[in-house]
């Protein structure tokens, strides 16, 4: 087993090109697991999941070629913010940056230039985002815990594709520039009551980029509707990937999406880990049975219910 302290040395003497260390620290190690980032001046990629060891911040110094950024499982330690290391002035190169399942970060300002792609996942305890990255083209974010909704400001122009795993309220969230938006991904439950926030949220994140519109007074949108009974036709959904409990709702929300989106090409039908093998089998042969030979419809299931959802791994299941 290589130690956190030789993977340092290591990397401030031979980092060059892509680098990758996996720590196996227990989860929430104590403070005096905690290790300062090296500034990694030749590296290009560096990849860390240290197990939830302790990570302190550089207060100084240049990641001059870094490029790719990845940090998973880390505790942050220290009084200097992650923010600070991965901006424009310490990072001038990074274009794909990458934080899940990390613990200690409060506030977490960045403003980076280069940066393209970001992706910030299960950040616990995670109070405030304020994210200035005018050529950023794709940002995945979800699954921050913490006591309160953390305040969320984002600033870009390019934003082409924005996965949202998470509430949304607009007094606190306030994503600006999703005119370029082409790809919009979003976790709700759809067999939700009318009134739900799921649905209210993505209702309000939909409008954060929809072209402004007055409804008339009886807008269907001021009903409420039975969707089981409901008459759709989404033309352009050709791939959806469904988490499967197994419920009645679920299930009939499966057979009547073949009914609406008459070009679907794949559907990916995920197993919670929860459902018994005989129920597996059965929802299989189901669901199965509501596809045409026109849509590819593929089966998997989770290994474990221990893990945070973002991070499950899960396995084919075989026809």
């Amino acid at each position: 087993m290589i130690s956190v302290d030789m993977c340092v040395f290591l990397f401030q003497n031979r980092a060059s090109g892509g680098n990758s260390v996996g720590g196996d620290g227990e989860e929430e190690a104590g403070e005096g697991g905690a290790f300062e980032l090296p500034c990694l001046g030749n590296a290009t990629t560096v990849s860390l999941d240290l197990g939830f060891l302790g990570l302190a911040v550089p207060p100084a110094g240049v990641f001059a070629q870094l490029t790719e950024l990845s940090l998973n499982r880390v505790r942050f330690h220290g009084p200097l913010e992650l923010g600070d290391a991965v901006s424009s002035l310490r990072c001038p190169c990074l274009q794909k940056l990458s934080v899940g399942e990390a613990r200690g970060l409060a506030n977490l300002p960045i403003h980076s230039e280069p940066l393209l792609q970001l992706s910030l996942l299960a950040l616990v305890g995670l109070q405030q985002l304020t994210l200035v990255a005018k050529a950023l083209k794709k940002l995945a974010w979800g699954s921050s815990i913490t006591r309160g909704r953390p305040v969320v400001n984002i600033s870009t122009t390019q934003l082409v594709s924005l996965v949202w795993f998470d509430s949304y309220d607009p007094t606190s969230i306030q994503p600006c520039g999703l005119a370029q938006l082409k790809k919009l991904s979003c976790a709700f439950c759809v067999y939700d009551s009318h009134d739900s926030w799921r649905i209210r949220g993505f209702q309000q994140l939909l409008k954060g980029f929809q072209e402004p519109c007055v409804c008339p007074s009886d807008c269907v949108c001021d009903h409420s509707t039975d969707w089981k009974t409901m008459e759709l036709t989404l033309g352009c959904l050709q791939e959806v990937a469904i988490d499967m409990e197994g419920t009645d709702h679920q299930v009939a929300f499966v057979k009547r999406l073949f009914t609406w989106a008459v070009v679907l090409k794949r559907l990916d039908i995920t197993f919670n880990p929860s459902i018994s093998e005989c129920k597996v089998r059965e929802l299989h042969q189901t669901l199965s049975s509501f596809s045409g030979p026109e849509t590819r419809v593929e089966f998997y299931m989770y290994e474990s219910s221990d893990s945070m959802k973002f991070y499950r791994k899960r396995y084919w299941l075989a026809p």
